[in-house]
């Protein structure tokens, strides 16, 4: 099982085109495919949302950490993700 530990506000783009917060889709048990990086392929594919739990470890909204980037494939030319500060973040470097 994979732990994501995102904050219940954030926004998760399905496949589909349509877009959900994690806590609609956590008190509703949406269903559907999202985009997920493949490790072994190195490009992101469809995969689908494969279960739903809230981060019971972060007691409070101060504890997450918000990070904002710039991203130019996006609408407003940047990207951002609320996490729990045990969330682990891809990067080029590993």
């Amino acid at each position: 099982m994979h732990d994501i530990y995102m904050h219940a506000d954030t926004i998760i783009p399905f496949t589909d085109g349509s877009a959900h917060k994690v806590r609609e889709i956590v008190d509703n048990k949406i269903q559907g495919n999202v985009f997920a990086y493949d490790e072994t392929s190195k490009t992101f594919i469809e995969a689908p949302v494969i279960d739903w739990l809230y981060h019971d470890k972060v007691k409070s909204d101060q504890e997450f950490i918000y990070i904002k980037t710039l991203c130019p494939d996006t609408k407003n030319g940047f990207a951002a993700v609320t996490i729990a500060p045990d969330y682990l973040i891809k990067t080029r470097d590993g």
